[in-house]
């Protein structure tokens, strides 16, 4: 087993001393992740190619994850995006249905 060269500290975010969530302390070891999938770029998903900051926590090894406010809003969008078009695909299906139906009565 190698001694890692990489110490934990202290953060600051949004100018304030940063704590863990679950055990409440202060000194975390920090590493960036990659957002992005294979299919995130071929169906347009962009912000799913992002990173996030990531600081786990040198006592209880929790994993706090950090990306760019504007990744995340485009991730709300997309998911709000994709109930509309849902909502909007059972209606359709619901209308079709429904002439059909009708149709098969008038027979």
């Amino acid at each position: 087993m190698h001694a890692s060269s990489v110490e934990a500290r202290e953060v600051q975010i949004a100018g304030s001393q940063f704590r863990c969530q679950v055990c409440d302390y202060t000194r975390f070891f920090r590493r960036e992740a990659d957002l992005s999938t294979g299919a995130s770029t071929s169906f347009g998903q962009d912000w799913a190619s992002s990173k996030a900051s990531c600081y786990i926590c040198e006592q209880c090894g929790y994993v706090h994850w950090f990306v760019r406010a504007r990744a995340a809003a485009m991730a709300a969008e997309d998911t709000t995006l994709a109930d509309e078009i849902e909502t909007l695909r059972r209606r359709l299906e619901a209308e079709f249905e429904g002439a059909e139906t009708a149709e098969t009565a008038r027979r």
